[in-house]
């Protein structure tokens, strides 16, 4: 049957920002990074929302691409507008142009350009583990470009980067960001590195090796979940939180597994997202599945479907969705301005709300009271339970972030009239207070370096957490890419110590590789399997 009325359009990337400078700084607010809103069209053209304001909308009306109010969705009228018919906005390539008063000025520096995740991994085996600690999570400098390419810095360590320049992408030294070398690359143009389809290559100083189990794989929450309404209720017990496996992909993306349990996991394969049993890991096989490319679970746009056993068909389970959760529990604290502290006592410890969400995003409740923390429009509000969902409350911050310990927005109070900054309120996730590094070493050498470790409250060392062995706080435990590492206070940060955990997790009772302990007796590291972080 014919269906004159279909057409395929070009939609380009999913993610796209704006990088550069406007004269005098004119509408430069507007210069965000915008997401490509599912199946919405302007004149043939894909519509994009901003990411942290989606009151503010990117579109095309022939015969130009404009960026302005969301209301204004379609109209021949905006901010900003470029002259261009191209199908997608990173492929414009006429001047930019800002409204000043009655007018709008040539903005010749600003570029459109495609952008991934905020965070990626590259991870895998080298040939022969050359460079392999140079591996690890990179953050996107966002706003920033380098050869029409996002920018990354390695979390943990930035002196390290990864970048692209002259058709290849590479890993290498921060004073050598946008030059040809590095410690390994690989020739593909992708616009981001988890679109890497190319084998990467290592360097040992005169040569390149090629190393085939290397990907680059974005990163999305640590934590997910699937969650909604089946047919009949098939497989509802494979649903619910899922973690994500610290620097391991599939398929070049992230894989998860579910807790308690280790039998459900998440993967992608071959355009698709499944979730299924542990020994079909990589397989296009499962108890659930959705056709959907998307670089993380949590962007899913398709409808899942449900594998039907008794009639032998995928059956449509179209209330399904896959939310990024992050940690169970937040907190959000810090000191309120002088002007406004009457909503204090809404602040605190937060938890989450399991199998409940609003606008797509999960629902927390603040301990021991009715104060709910959720998301609406790009913005995140402390109210009561009966707003939630809602643009209304006590708190509130414009951020996108789809968890909120992900926020780097600056909180706002209202006192009823107006808004007041809170420039020192924070939230962030819960963190163990106290751990403890307990296990047999060989030939008990450092056994007295085990014990309890507390946490060092409001310290940071390479991006993580720190601890300060209880009753002996000269001996600590901290991150440096891309190990754990207990030793001396003075040595703190650096890549040494009495022992050591290769793992990129976030916290050491998330490490589940093997400890080390260091032999200076012949200057080698010694594996101690049965040291464990409880």
């Amino acid at each position: 049957e014919k269906a004159p009325e279909l057409q395929a359009i070009s939609v380009g990337s999913r993610r796209i920002a704006f990088t550069g400078a406007t004269p005098n700084d004119i509408g430069s607010d507007k210069l965000e990074e915008y997401v490509r809103k599912g199946f919405k069209f302007c004149d043939g053209r894909a519509v994009y929302e901003c990411v942290n304001s989606p009151e503010r909308c990117l579109w095309y009306a022939a015969p130009y691409w404009y960026v302005g109010p969301t209301k204004d969705l379609g109209k021949a009228q905006g901010w900003l507008c470029c002259h261009d018919d191209a199908p997608c906005p990173e492929h414009v390539r006429e001047k930019w142009r800002v409204g000043h008063g009655q007018q709008m000025i040539d903005a010749p520096d600003i570029k459109c350009i495609p952008v991934g995740a905020i965070h990626v991994m590259v991870a895998g085996d080298t040939p022969n583990s050359l460079n392999s600690d140079k591996l690890g999570e990179f953050i996107r400098q966002v706003g920033r470009a380098i050869n029409n390419r996002p920018v990354y810095s390695q979390v943990g360590n930035d002196e390290r980067m990864l970048w692209y320049a002259g058709g290849y992408w590479y890993l290498g030294r921060k004073a050598e960001m946008g030059k040809p070398q590095g410690w390994m690359c690989v020739r593909d143009p992708a616009p981001a590195p988890e679109l890497v389809q190319q084998i990467w290559r290592v360097g040992d100083g005169h040569s390149l090796h090629d190393a085939i189990n290397v990907k680059c794989a974005a990163i999305g929450a640590r934590c997910i979940e699937v969650l909604g309404i089946t047919p009949n209720g098939l497989h509802k017990d494979k649903m619910g939180e899922f973690q994500m496996l610290a620097a391991q992909e599939v398929n070049g993306k992230p894989v998860y597994e579910k807790e308690p349990s280790t039998m459900p996991m998440v993967w992608a394969s071959n355009g698709y997202w499944y979730v299924g049993k542990r020994d079909e890991l990589g397989k296009q096989a499962g108890w659930m599945q959705v056709r959907d490319s998307a670089s993380l679970p949590e962007n899913i746009t398709g409808t899942w479907q449900v594998w039907n056993q008794a009639d032998g068909k995928w059956m449509a389970a179209e209330g399904v969705k896959v939310l990024a959760v992050g940690n169970a529990q937040v907190n959000v604290s810090g000191v309120t301005p002088a002007a406004c502290n009457m909503h204090t006592d809404k602040l605190g410890d937060f938890v989450r709300l399991k199998g409940q969400e609003v606008n797509g995003t999960a629902l927390y409740r603040r301990k021991d009271s009715d104060v709910r923390l959720w998301q609406a429009s790009g913005n995140w509000y402390i109210g009561p339970a009966s707003k939630a969902g809602k643009m209304a409350g006590w708190w509130r911050c414009r951020d996108g972030a789809r968890i909120p310990e992900q926020v780097k927005g600056c909180w706002e109070v209202g006192d009823g009239k107006e808004w007041h900054r809170a420039e020192h309120v924070r939230c962030t996730e819960f963190v163990m207070p106290r751990l403890m590094l307990k296990g047999g070493t060989p030939d008990d050498r450092h056994q007295d370096k085990l014990g309890t470790y507390l946490l060092c409250e409001g310290e940071l060392v390479n991006d993580r957490t720190c601890y300060a062995q209880h009753g002996n706080p000269s001996r600590m435990c901290w991150f440096l890419t891309p190990y754990w590492y207990v030793g001396k206070r003075e040595e703190k940060g650096l890549g040494q110590g009495w022992l050591q955990a290769r793992s990129l997790a976030h916290h050491p009772e998330q490490i589940a590789s093997v400890w080390s302990v260091w032999r200076s007796a012949d200057k080698k590291w010694v594996q101690a399997p049965d040291v464990k972080v409880q």
